[in-house]
């Protein structure tokens, strides 16, 4: 390109030359992977417009928006090959556009990857680049910007660097952008692509692990922001193909794309040229960034990015002015284990700064908006500008988990700052395990009709089981959170609990008449059922629905049971090839020994000669010891208990979990499909993961510090399940703590769950002759329920009433199966998770079955 090329843009542009403008210079101390050079810097002209060579001291030039401020922003790379910048066609000329239409745009000057600056050239674009983004996004109060509303823009091989930081998510959650615009960029790691960054941006060969990164368009994942693409047709530098296969790649995960392509164009045109067309898509990126915000012509804003957190607890933190710019940044959607904070327990606090339109103040004519902060673990307090609008379980000393529940909290308006920075802050306290806000969705919206108004069940047996001959009531408690009067149609239905035909079992009408801020509240009698568990559906006005769980005489449901006529001898065989097996234990000690307890890595072969893995704790005190095997959730990992000071517990990792993946490594694969074969039951993994939990009986009863007579198993989920499965195959086991548990009743999880309907059609891809009567019958021999019969030690089951994981039936047809002693214990508005709410109890009763005091000290 030449620089009569640009001569009308300039022109164009040159009343806005004085713009305001901030240089700032990235790095307030040694920039990263840098080293002393003799490098200068200079401005050359090259392909008829101004460059910058010899980059090492990066900057970023800031331009306020001008006009009305949209709240977003724009960090904008040049091009050049990684070798100069185009720092005025690509750079200057650009922000001035975005900044006339009230977007403000800051030009990087990033460092080059020159080799003379740097052992790792290539880590330095990339550095600068995220950098700048979480910089800009760090100063949203001094220049109006949304926080969650900072993107990035590239040219040629800026257009590269962009899509590098788009795709490779930095593990700084406020260096990723938001949304991107990829001006001729290049996304591939062709054979000509390759040769260009071994020259000029890695100067050396590249390693495998590199290549399968800088393959960009592979690894595109549901983190990749939305892009805009443009791109010439007759462009011989970059082929047009770059922007054609990253479009398909955000297509496929469902991500929002926008493509321009124009017929000519070439390579490098910048701003564009009126002469060849291209001079229009400035006009069409301003109008897509601006779409990119919620906050405009909408009633919603995204608030997944842009989180920082502090460990600790400091109530002082719950203002909103502090100045929290040196808070590490954190992603939610994740626990904080995943974040950095491995291994954390304790408090935490989050916060996040955005902007709420001004526009939404005409809406206002509720006095709330609705906040969702999806799931946290385990308790939460939340603040919106420093006034609480919500907590869901309690902190300490009254600690109460509430893990599973979905946060929803109605923000008074009179809080809001609008078309101004607000601020959001939740204190999190978590005991145990995973922490923090691990899953949304994170909303801010206009209310609709469901949110203004609140319904709550309450009912008359406190644990939500009803017994004949007690009538089958529930009480409604509805509440007005608007100005608005209602008079509301009200429709009460009992539901069986089937997934795949709905039956309304017992139906009620009434009209509801409720007061803006009131509340009314209803008792409800429906028809004595059949023993089992029901929905009970509370429909408003033929749209707003909630539904609650409740069981009648649970002890009653018959179960069929569908054991195969080998099914004893199938379990014997399988018995006799572990026995056939050395176990060959090995014991390591590990530095997470305490003063009260020694840790050990245990190693052993169990069945099919797999290697398996789990941590031993044992009390330093004189045994012997009563013992605990405790077993994982799908796919979940255990860990030492370090806490159980009075007793040793083994936390086994089957094949497939945790630190047992040497031999078995599902490899993101379902675990439950490993290993199916129709005609093949005995090569299956629940096989494998039954007979490990034996292995790990065998270990416990070969130490001389454990008292073999007293032994028992515990878990949750389908740790659960191992727990039956254990106690069932193991006459060694003195009790069996299962919780919410799982692998029970295969036939009635298919009616009462969409995930077998939604799965099961993957195993028949595999096996096209393959039926879901298929499936449950090769299930059968690993169904709970079918064993069950064989526990001959005292059991304790607890269940979350409202488990739509593990729903109420399919615990019970194991537990019922069950001929020794048992009790069970049902948390009414608990879902997939009572182990901590249940703890104490469980600890106590299994303190009293090992025949001690405590199961620990603290």
């Amino acid at each position: 390109m030449n620089m009569k090329s640009f001569i009308v843009l300039f022109v164009m542009f040159a009343s806005q030359s004085l713009l305001a403008q901030d240089v700032i210079n990235l790095w307030t101390e040694q920039p990263p992977y840098s080293k002393p050079n003799s490098l200068e810097e200079t401005v050359i002209e090259s392909w008829g417009v101004q460059c910058a060579k010899n980059v090492t001291n990066p900057t970023l030039t800031v331009y306020r928006a001008q006009g009305k401020n949209s709240g977003r922003a724009m960090v904008i790379l040049p091009g050049g090959g990684y070798e100069l910048e185009s720092i005025v066609a690509e750079g200057q000329l650009i922000a001035e556009y975005l900044s006339s239409k009230g977007i403000v745009a800051a030009v990087l000057k990033y460092r080059l990857p020159l080799k003379e600056a740097s052992e790792k050239p290539h880590l330095l674009p990339i550095t600068d680049a995220r950098k700048a983004v979480g910089l800009l996004r760090s100063m949203s109060g001094d220049y109006g910007i949304d926080p969650g509303q900072v993107g990035i823009m590239g040219f040629s091989a800026g257009g590269h660097l962009a899509t590098a930081v788009s795709v490779l998510t930095s593990e700084k959650q406020n260096e990723n952008p938001d949304f991107s615009a990829l001006i001729y960029p290049v996304t591939t790691l062709g054979a000509e692509n390759q040769k260009w960054l071994e020259k000029s941006l890695f100067h050396r060969k590249m390693t495998n692990k590199e290549k399968k990164q800088y393959e960009l368009v592979d690894n595109v994942t549901k983190l990749t922001p939305p892009a805009f693409l443009l791109h010439a047709y007759d462009d011989e530098v970059v082929p047009i193909e770059e922007s054609l296969l990253y479009a398909k790649a955000l297509t496929a995960i469902g991500q929002d794309v926008e493509v321009h392509f124009f017929a000519n164009g070439g390579h490098g045109f910048g701003p564009g040229r009126p002469d060849d067309g291209t001079s229009q898509w400035l006009g069409l990126l301003a109008n897509w960034i601006k779409r990119q915000s919620p906050t405009t012509g909408q009633n919603s804003i995204q608030l997944d990015r842009g989180w920082v957190m502090q460990t600790g607890d400091n109530q002082a933190w719950a203002d909103p002015d502090i100045d929290d710019s040196k808070w590490p940044a954190i992603q939610v959607g994740k626990p904080w284990e995943e974040g950095g904070y491995a291994n954390y327990d304790g408090y935490a606090w989050y916060r996040i700064k955005f902007t709420v339109p001004e526009h939404w103040q005409q809406k206002d004519e509720n006095g709330l908006l609705s906040l969702s902060l999806g799931s946290i673990d385990d308790a939460d307090v939340t603040y919106f500008n420093g006034e609480r609008v919500g907590a869901t379980g309690s902190m300490p000393p009254d600690y109460k988990t509430a893990y599973y529940t979905r946060r929803f909290y109605r923000v008074p308006t009179s809080l809001v700052r609008w078309g101004q920075p607000n601020v959001i802050v939740v204190r999190v306290y978590d005991d145990h395990n995973d922490g923090g806000l691990y899953q949304g969705p994170y909303t801010l919206r206009l209310p609709q009709f469901e949110d203004l108004i609140g319904i709550k069940f309450k009912f008359e047996n406190s644990n939500g089981i009803y017994f004949s001959p007690d009538p089958l009531s529930v009480t409604i408690n509805i509440k007005n959170h608007s100005y608005t009067d209602y008079e509301l149609d009200a429709m009460f239905e009992l539901v069986n609990d089937r997934v795949d035909s709905v039956r309304v079992l017992d139906s009620i009408k009434k009209t509801v008449r409720i007061d803006g801020k009131g509340e009314v509240s209803k008792t409800i009698e429906f028809t004595r059922p059949r023993p089992g568990f029901y929905h009970m559906v509370c429909t408003l006005n033929g749209s707003m629905k909630k539904t609650i769980i409740l069981g009648y005489e649970p002890e009653k449901i018959v179960s069929p049971i569908t054991r195969e006529a080998d099914f004893a001898e199938f379990w014997k065989k399988r018995k006799q090839e572990l026995a056939g097996v050395a176990p060959e234990f090995k014991v390591t000690k590990d530095d997470r020994t305490t003063d009260r307890v020694n840790v050990y890595l245990v190693e052993m072969q169990s069945y099919g000669n797999v290697k398996v893995r789990g941590w031993y704790t044992v009390p330093k005190k004189p045994g012997p010891h009563p013992a605990i095997l405790s077993v994982p959730g799908y796919t979940s990992t255990m860990w030492p208990y370090v806490n159980r000071t009075n007793v040793a517990t083994f936390a086994l990792n089957p094949r497939g979990h945790g630190n047992s993946e040497d031999d078995v490594d599902p490899k993101g694969e379902e675990y439950m499909f490993i290993g199916f074969d129709p005609e093949r039951p005995e090569k299956y993994i629940y096989a494998g993961a039954y007979l490990d939990c034996l292995r790990a009986v065998d270990f416990l009863v070969s130490r001389p510090e454990i008292d073999t007579s007293r032994i028992g198993v515990e878990g949750g989920s389908q740790g659960g399940g191992l727990s039956f499965a254990t106690a069932a195959l193991d006459n060694r086991i003195i009790f069996c703590a299962p919780d919410i548990p799982w692998l029970g009743d295969w036939v009635g999880y298919l009616e009462t769950t969409e995930w077998a309907h939604d799965n099961y059609p993957k195993l028949f891809k595999v096996y096209p002759d393959l039926t879901f009567a298929g499936i449950n019958r090769f299930l059968s021999y690993f169904d709970t329920m079918n064993m069950a019969e064989r526990i001959t030690c005292p059991v304790l089951m607890s269940v979350g009433l409202q488990d739509d994981v593990c729903p109420p039936r399919t615990s019970f047809a194991p537990y019922n199966a069950v001929k020794s002693k048992k009790e069970y214990r049902v948390y009414p508005f608990a879902g997939h998770g009572v182990w901590r709410e249940h703890g104490k109890l469980k600890d106590e009763w299994m303190a009293k079955m090992l025949e001690i005091d405590k199961i620990g000290d603290n």
